[in-house]
Protein backbone atom coordinates (compact mmCIF):
# COMPACT_ATOMS: atom_id res chain seq x y z
CA UNK A 1 0.00 0.00 0.00
CA UNK A 2 2.70 1.95 1.07
CA UNK A 3 4.78 1.39 -1.95
CA UNK A 4 1.75 2.22 -4.34
CA UNK A 5 1.30 5.79 -2.87
CA UNK A 6 4.22 6.37 -3.01
CA UNK A 7 3.95 5.89 -6.85
CA UNK A 8 1.10 8.00 -6.92
CA UNK A 9 2.68 10.67 -5.26
CA UNK A 10 5.59 10.32 -8.41
CA UNK A 11 3.05 10.45 -10.63
CA UNK A 12 1.94 13.39 -9.51
CA UNK A 13 5.22 15.62 -9.37
CA UNK A 14 6.23 14.46 -12.61
CA UNK A 15 2.74 15.78 -13.89
CA UNK A 16 2.80 18.68 -12.41
CA UNK A 17 6.26 19.23 -14.00
CA UNK A 18 5.14 18.51 -17.44
CA UNK A 19 1.97 20.98 -16.62
CA UNK A 20 3.86 23.74 -15.88
CA UNK A 21 6.29 22.80 -19.34
CA UNK A 22 3.40 22.32 -21.40
CA UNK A 23 2.17 26.44 -21.64
CA UNK A 24 0.38 26.86 -24.91
CA UNK A 25 0.69 23.77 -26.65
CA UNK A 26 -2.55 21.59 -27.09
CA UNK A 27 -3.10 19.21 -23.78
CA UNK A 28 -6.38 18.07 -23.32
CA UNK A 29 -4.99 14.21 -23.71
CA UNK A 30 -2.15 14.79 -21.46
CA UNK A 31 -2.21 12.66 -18.35
CA UNK A 32 -1.79 14.24 -15.38
CA UNK A 33 -2.03 11.44 -12.96
CA UNK A 34 -3.26 7.69 -12.84
CA UNK A 35 -5.25 6.48 -9.61
CA UNK A 36 -5.89 2.85 -10.54
CA UNK A 37 -7.60 2.67 -13.55
CA UNK A 38 -8.51 6.58 -13.27
CA UNK A 39 -6.69 9.17 -14.88
CA UNK A 40 -6.92 13.00 -14.32
CA UNK A 41 -6.20 14.65 -17.37
CA UNK A 42 -4.82 17.97 -18.17
CA UNK A 43 -7.94 19.34 -19.61
CA UNK A 44 -10.08 18.06 -16.69
CA UNK A 45 -7.74 19.23 -14.06
CA UNK A 46 -7.53 22.62 -15.55
CA UNK A 47 -11.75 22.49 -15.78
CA UNK A 48 -12.32 22.20 -12.18
CA UNK A 49 -9.39 24.79 -11.38
CA UNK A 50 -11.61 27.09 -13.50
CA UNK A 51 -15.06 26.03 -11.55
CA UNK A 52 -13.36 27.50 -8.50
CA UNK A 53 -14.34 31.11 -7.29
CA UNK A 54 -11.73 33.62 -8.27
CA UNK A 55 -11.04 34.76 -4.96
CA UNK A 56 -9.74 30.90 -4.07
CA UNK A 57 -8.50 30.00 -7.45
CA UNK A 58 -5.98 32.84 -7.12
CA UNK A 59 -4.31 30.60 -4.63
CA UNK A 60 -3.55 27.87 -7.33
CA UNK A 61 -1.16 30.14 -9.75
CA UNK A 62 1.59 28.52 -8.28
CA UNK A 63 3.33 25.15 -8.25
CA UNK A 64 2.94 24.46 -5.17
CA UNK A 65 -0.74 25.81 -4.97
CA UNK A 66 -1.43 23.18 -8.39
CA UNK A 67 -0.10 20.45 -6.70
CA UNK A 68 -1.93 21.03 -3.24
CA UNK A 69 -4.81 20.60 -5.37
CA UNK A 70 -4.23 17.69 -7.39
CA UNK A 71 -3.34 16.01 -3.90
CA UNK A 72 -7.31 16.76 -2.91
CA UNK A 73 -8.44 15.50 -6.57
CA UNK A 74 -6.48 11.99 -5.69
CA UNK A 75 -7.60 11.54 -2.36
CA UNK A 76 -11.14 12.31 -3.59
CA UNK A 77 -10.99 9.59 -7.18
CA UNK A 78 -9.57 7.41 -3.63
CA UNK A 79 -12.21 7.83 -1.66
CA UNK A 80 -14.95 7.61 -4.41
CA UNK A 81 -13.52 4.36 -5.91
CA UNK A 82 -14.12 2.91 -1.88
CA UNK A 83 -17.77 4.60 -1.82
CA UNK A 84 -18.67 3.05 -5.26
CA UNK A 85 -17.33 -0.40 -3.98
CA UNK A 86 -19.61 0.00 -0.64
CA UNK A 87 -22.61 1.09 -3.34
CA UNK A 88 -23.17 4.09 -1.16
CA UNK A 89 -24.08 5.50 -4.15
CA UNK A 90 -27.55 3.45 -3.83
CA UNK A 91 -27.92 4.52 -0.16
CA UNK A 92 -31.49 6.03 -0.53
CA UNK A 93 -29.92 9.22 1.61
CA UNK A 94 -27.07 9.72 0.08
CA UNK A 95 -29.15 9.59 -3.77
CA UNK A 96 -31.73 12.05 -2.27
CA UNK A 97 -28.79 14.36 -1.18
CA UNK A 98 -26.80 13.96 -5.07
CA UNK A 99 -30.26 14.91 -6.34
CA UNK A 100 -29.91 17.82 -4.21
CA UNK A 101 -26.93 18.94 -5.20
CA UNK A 102 -28.20 18.73 -8.58
CA UNK A 103 -31.26 20.79 -8.42
CA UNK A 104 -28.90 23.88 -6.84
CA UNK A 105 -26.43 23.45 -9.36
CA UNK A 106 -28.85 24.05 -12.38
CA UNK A 107 -30.77 26.28 -10.56
CA UNK A 108 -27.61 28.29 -10.12
CA UNK A 109 -26.16 27.54 -13.69
CA UNK A 110 -29.25 29.53 -14.93
CA UNK A 111 -29.03 32.30 -12.75
CA UNK A 112 -25.80 32.68 -13.87
CA UNK A 113 -26.57 32.26 -17.74
CA UNK A 114 -29.49 34.10 -18.01
CA UNK A 115 -29.57 36.03 -14.89
CA UNK A 116 -26.49 37.65 -14.19
CA UNK A 117 -25.55 38.83 -17.92
CA UNK A 118 -24.87 42.51 -16.57
CA UNK A 119 -23.37 44.75 -19.66
CA UNK A 120 -20.81 47.21 -18.55
CA UNK A 121 -22.92 50.06 -19.95
CA UNK A 122 -25.90 49.40 -18.08
CA UNK A 123 -23.62 49.46 -14.50
CA UNK A 124 -22.32 53.18 -16.05
CA UNK A 125 -25.49 54.36 -16.92
CA UNK A 126 -26.94 53.02 -12.99
CA UNK A 127 -23.85 55.06 -11.55
CA UNK A 128 -24.85 58.17 -13.50
CA UNK A 129 -28.37 58.18 -12.87
CA UNK A 130 -27.42 57.38 -8.57
CA UNK A 131 -24.36 58.99 -7.79
CA UNK A 132 -25.93 60.93 -4.49
CA UNK A 133 -26.08 57.20 -3.67
CA UNK A 134 -22.18 56.48 -3.57
CA UNK A 135 -21.56 60.17 -2.08
CA UNK A 136 -19.50 59.57 1.44
CA UNK A 137 -20.37 61.69 3.59
CA UNK A 138 -17.65 63.62 6.03
CA UNK A 139 -16.82 61.72 8.98
CA UNK A 140 -14.78 60.91 11.81
CA UNK A 141 -13.42 58.01 13.43
CA UNK A 142 -14.44 58.87 17.05
CA UNK A 143 -13.58 57.31 20.42
CA UNK A 144 -15.59 58.39 23.23
CA UNK A 145 -17.45 57.67 26.76
CA UNK A 146 -21.23 57.93 27.99
CA UNK A 147 -21.77 59.29 31.55
CA UNK A 148 -25.13 59.88 33.44
CA UNK A 149 -23.85 62.55 35.66
CA UNK A 150 -21.45 65.60 34.79
CA UNK A 151 -19.22 64.79 37.86
CA UNK A 152 -18.28 61.18 36.61
CA UNK A 153 -17.41 63.16 32.82
CA UNK A 154 -16.10 65.14 34.47
CA UNK A 155 -13.59 62.77 36.69
CA UNK A 156 -13.11 60.87 33.97
CA UNK A 157 -11.54 63.86 31.88
CA UNK A 158 -9.27 64.66 34.57
CA UNK A 159 -8.02 61.13 34.48
CA UNK A 160 -7.85 61.10 31.15
CA UNK A 161 -9.34 57.83 30.36
CA UNK A 162 -12.00 56.64 27.67
CA UNK A 163 -14.28 53.84 28.70
CA UNK A 164 -14.62 52.68 24.74
CA UNK A 165 -11.44 51.30 23.50
CA UNK A 166 -12.35 51.22 20.34
CA UNK A 167 -13.20 53.47 17.67
CA UNK A 168 -15.94 53.46 14.87
CA UNK A 169 -16.53 55.86 11.85
CA UNK A 170 -19.47 58.21 12.38
CA UNK A 171 -20.61 60.73 9.52
CA UNK A 172 -22.44 63.54 9.62
CA UNK A 173 -25.94 63.32 10.81
CA UNK A 174 -25.54 60.38 12.15
CA UNK A 175 -24.85 61.62 15.89
CA UNK A 176 -27.51 64.29 18.13
CA UNK A 177 -26.93 68.20 16.78
CA UNK A 178 -25.07 69.19 20.01
CA UNK A 179 -22.45 66.23 19.79
CA UNK A 180 -22.12 66.15 16.71
CA UNK A 181 -21.08 69.89 16.52
CA UNK A 182 -18.55 69.92 18.83
CA UNK A 183 -17.90 66.14 17.60
CA UNK A 184 -16.88 67.23 14.01
CA UNK A 185 -14.53 70.94 14.87
CA UNK A 186 -12.09 68.79 16.70
CA UNK A 187 -8.83 68.25 15.17
CA UNK A 188 -7.47 65.08 15.03
CA UNK A 189 -6.49 63.27 18.06
CA UNK A 190 -7.88 66.31 19.65
CA UNK A 191 -10.13 64.97 23.18
CA UNK A 192 -13.30 67.01 23.48
CA UNK A 193 -14.16 68.62 26.89
CA UNK A 194 -17.45 67.34 28.48
CA UNK A 195 -20.25 67.36 25.83
CA UNK A 196 -24.04 67.46 27.30
CA UNK A 197 -26.34 66.30 25.01
CA UNK A 198 -29.98 65.18 25.89
CA UNK A 199 -29.80 63.20 29.50
CA UNK A 200 -26.16 62.02 28.80
CA UNK A 201 -22.86 63.62 28.83
CA UNK A 202 -20.22 62.73 26.75
CA UNK A 203 -16.46 62.53 26.48
CA UNK A 204 -14.90 62.02 22.40
CA UNK A 205 -11.78 61.84 20.82
CA UNK A 206 -11.63 61.88 16.92
CA UNK A 207 -8.65 59.57 16.08
CA UNK A 208 -9.06 60.09 11.87
CA UNK A 209 -11.02 62.89 9.87
CA UNK A 210 -12.31 61.93 6.56
CA UNK A 211 -13.41 64.42 4.30
CA UNK A 212 -16.57 64.38 2.05
CA UNK A 213 -16.39 63.00 -1.28
CA UNK A 214 -17.92 61.77 -4.66
CA UNK A 215 -16.63 57.54 -4.69
CA UNK A 216 -15.53 56.86 -8.41
CA UNK A 217 -17.18 54.05 -10.46
CA UNK A 218 -14.41 51.91 -9.92
CA UNK A 219 -14.54 51.56 -6.26
CA UNK A 220 -18.16 50.88 -6.43
CA UNK A 221 -18.38 48.86 -9.52
CA UNK A 222 -19.05 45.56 -7.67
CA UNK A 223 -21.48 47.13 -5.65
CA UNK A 224 -23.57 47.43 -8.55
CA UNK A 225 -23.14 44.88 -10.01
CA UNK A 226 -24.46 43.22 -6.87
CA UNK A 227 -27.73 45.27 -6.73
CA UNK A 228 -28.52 44.68 -10.35
CA UNK A 229 -28.01 41.55 -10.07
CA UNK A 230 -30.40 41.06 -7.04
CA UNK A 231 -33.23 43.13 -9.44
CA UNK A 232 -33.12 41.11 -12.06
CA UNK A 233 -32.84 37.88 -10.45
CA UNK A 234 -35.94 39.36 -7.89
CA UNK A 235 -38.18 40.11 -11.34
CA UNK A 236 -37.43 36.65 -13.33
CA UNK A 237 -38.70 35.05 -10.05
CA UNK A 238 -41.88 36.99 -9.52
CA UNK A 239 -42.18 36.32 -13.56
CA UNK A 240 -41.74 32.57 -12.66
CA UNK A 241 -43.76 32.18 -9.90
CA UNK A 242 -46.90 34.25 -11.85
CA UNK A 243 -46.84 31.30 -14.72
CA UNK A 244 -46.44 29.00 -12.34
CA UNK A 245 -49.03 27.11 -9.38
CA UNK A 246 -47.47 26.61 -6.56
CA UNK A 247 -49.43 25.06 -3.48
CA UNK A 248 -48.26 25.01 0.32
CA UNK A 249 -49.80 22.73 2.75
CA UNK A 250 -49.30 24.89 5.54
CA UNK A 251 -51.22 22.35 8.47
CA UNK A 252 -48.52 19.99 7.08
CA UNK A 253 -45.54 22.53 7.00
CA UNK A 254 -46.78 23.28 11.12
CA UNK A 255 -46.25 19.20 12.15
Amino acid sequence: MKKCFEKVIFITLIAAWVFLLCGSVKCEDKVLARVGDQVITLEKFNKRISQIPPFFRQRLNTYEGKKEFLKKLIETKLFLKEALRLNLDKDPDVKARIEYSREQILANEYIKRQLINIKEEELRAYYDKHKKEFFQKEAVKLRYSVFKTEKEAKEALKKGSLKRRWAKWVERGQLPPKLEDVVFSLKTGEVSDVIKAGPRYYIAKVEEKREARQKGFSEVRNLIFAKLRQKKQATALKKLKKNTEIIINEELLKK
